[in-house]
């Protein structure tokens, strides 16, 4: 099955990962670009990346 943060990758996306608790002690080997504490910050990430 085809994760997230996979698929965008596929398409030439940046993936941005919240942490949200779930899934805190699975061990990712397709990492984002970036690991967000919350949605705010991953929002702030987005915009900063896009303004380059």
């Amino acid at each position: 099955m085809l994760k997230d943060i996979e698929a965008g990758k596929k398409v030439g996306a940046r993936g941005v990962l919240v942490r949200t608790g779930y899934g805190a002690n699975i061990v990712r080997t397709d990492m984002p670009a970036f690991i967000a504490e919350d949605v705010l910050e991953a929002v702030q990430w987005i915009l900063r990346d896009r303004r380059g």
